[in-house]
């Protein structure tokens, strides 16, 4: 019987030898890891994706050296195993990442980054297509106080409400001048001139549009994720479709005329939107990406603080 011997025991310089210039590091971790993960959300369940995870731990002791990154990554891929990822187990992740540090951390971090994928039904037609929607989760574990954040992002159709009213004014103008020729204006000949193409001589301009959305959440177990998306998508109403035909683009372009917006009247109505969600930390950045001008258009709101400030 074949029986194993250990090898001679390995150096340990994080451990054994101390910190040139001691000091205490806010975090020390690793970036950019990836791996598949089963999240849990609350009105979905669970979902299967790619993960991109950054973890970090605080180094407060000054004189240790570095902290015990393997023990951080050995605990990512036990949960990408075994387990799904909801509040509950995100916490006893941060936990851990702290306890395998043998006294020399006090605090976790973690963030995961992924794309949710979701089926939807066409607006008119009976179609149905998938759209992604990139999110991200982050913990702070400060010795015992929990933090939560979620991250998401919606991409919709803003149409400029200036560019909508200097449109209608020459329209009408145009519509003015030919009726005074004709003479006596009737329906069906009103009818039929606005449904000529040469008559239409101005069109608002629209573009595609991103709200990107941080809010702190509750204790909970499944995280409400597409719970949120939903609330900004129907708040905006001009989300972007998957699978689109005439009588879903004729819907669109109906729903982009009863919602004209600057990026600040999106923000205000996002900032409204969230109101009942808002715990201590709520951010709103939207992104006009204008088809009128070579550059964006911006707006910004921010109330009290993130964890990815941390």
């Amino acid at each position: 019987m074949h029986v194993h011997k250990p090898g001679p025991k390995l150096p340990d310089v994080a451990r054994d030898s101390a910190a040139p210039d001691p000091g205490r590091l806010n975090w020390v971790g690793m970036e950019h890891i990836v791996l598949p993960l089963t999240i849990e959300d609350a009105l979905l369940g669970p979902q299967r994706t790619s993960a991109t995870f950054n973890c970090y731990v605080d180094l407060c002791d000054p004189q240790t050296r570095g902290i015990h990154m393997s023990r951080m990554y050995v605990l990512l891929t036990e949960l990408s195993r075994d387990a799904t990822l909801d509040y509950p187990a995100m916490e006893e992740l941060t936990a851990a990442m702290i306890r395998t540090q043998n006294g020399i951390s006090r605090a976790a971090k973690i963030g995961v980054t992924f794309d949710l994928f979701v089926k939807k039904k066409s607006l008119r037609s009976d179609n149905f297509g998938w759209l992604n929607y990139p999110l991200g989760i982050w913990m702070l574990n400060n010795n015992g106080a929990i933090m939560c954040q979620l991250d998401f992002r919606i991409i919709y159709s803003s149409t400029c409400p200036c560019s909508a009213a200097l449109s209608r004014q020459l329209i009408s103008k145009k519509f003015a001048e030919h009726f005074n020729q004709e003479g006596t204006l009737t329906a069906a000949a009103g009818k039929q001139w606005l449904q000529e193409e040469e008559k239409a001589i101005a069109t608002p301009h629209s573009q595609r549009s991103i709200a990107q959305i941080s809010l702190l959440i509750e204790p909970c177990r499944a995280f409400p994720l597409w719970e949120l998306i939903q609330q900004a998508e129907s708040t905006l109403k001009t989300s972007v479709q998957s699978v689109v035909k005439r009588e879903d683009e004729q819907q669109f372009a109906k729903l982009n005329g009863e919602n004209l917006m600057f990026c600040e009247d999106a923000t205000r109505a996002l900032q409204q939107a969230f109101l009942n969600y808002v715990g201590p930390g709520l951010s709103i950045s939207v992104r006009h990406l204008e088809s009128l001008h070579p550059h964006d258009a911006v707006a910004r709101f921010k109330s009290g603080r993130l964890v990815d400030e941390e």
